[in-house]
């Protein structure tokens, strides 16, 4: 016996016609106007840093060179800190006058560098030491270079730390005890654990030390998250200063 073909079944659009209803077209939607693009993310934090972390060269140096101007002659300490690295900084309290007190960025600077790549020669920056920014600082402090005490802190590497960080590490903080003893400077070298343990700031992060530091002196130019190298500069220089006070 034959099989019967099955029926095909009309479509839902065969039936609309059947019906004399025609099938209208669906709307189109409209255009969506493309958004100029912008940064995220990383892209954008690394943005904003840069703008706000690199403040004016000269600015920097009429700093420095006012603070030691509004210091009184007859003035027999000043205490100081530097926090050490690329992105490191100074600081120094005002010995009577906390809206004097400031601090200041370890001077570097960008060059470019080539890389090989899979695809052949590329570029990239690499920071470095400004030396002759840093010895116009030292113009301006040498005069009473036999008034300050100095905190540095040492500069320690993480057991995860390769050996260009490593490097790198030493370089920013060896450099700072020969350029004191030449000047003259009287230096205290402290590791971070002692300090900040004493400062009730071990295991803070970086933000708490600049907001602490802000506190303690409202005037220093600590406005933005990425001054938290400042902060930490004061922080040192406060945390000897203290040390001179309970010795005395």
């Amino acid at each position: 016996m034959k099989k019967r073909p099955k029926k095909k079944r009309p479509s839902k659009q065969d039936k609309d016609l059947m019906a004399g209803v025609e099938k209208k077209p669906p709307p189109k939607k409209p255009k969506k106007k493309k958004k100029p693009a912008t940064p995220k993310g990383k892209e954008l934090a690394e943005l904003e840093k840069n703008t706000q972390s690199t403040p004016d060269r000269e600015d920097q140096l009429a700093r420095l060179e006012g603070f030691f101007v509004s210091v009184d002659d007859t003035t027999p300490m000043i205490f100081a800190g530097i926090d050490p690295g690329m992105e490191g900084a100074l600081g120094f309290i005002h010995p009577t006058d906390n809206k004097q007190t400031i601090a200041i960025d370890i001077p570097s600077t960008m060059f470019e560098t080539s890389k090989k790549t899979k695809s052949g020669k590329g570029k990239r920056k690499r920071s470095v030491y400004d030396y002759g920014r840093i010895n116009q600082y030292f113009d301006v402090i040498e005069p009473h270079a036999g008034k300050i005490q100095l905190c540095l802190e040492q500069g320690q590497t993480r057991a995860t730390d390769n050996g260009i960080t490593g490097l790198a590490v030493g370089i920013g903080y060896g450099m700072w005890p020969l350029f004191l003893l030449r000047m003259g400077i009287s230096c205290h070298e402290v590791v971070p654990t002692v300090w900040k343990g004493k400062m009730n700031l071990w295991k803070k992060d970086k933000e708490f030390s600049r907001l602490y530091a802000q506190r303690l002196f409202p005037s220093a130019p600590l406005f933005n998250k990425c001054h938290h190298n400042r902060a930490e500069a004061l922080l040192l220089a406060e945390y000897l200063r203290r040390l001179h006070v309970s010795d005395s």
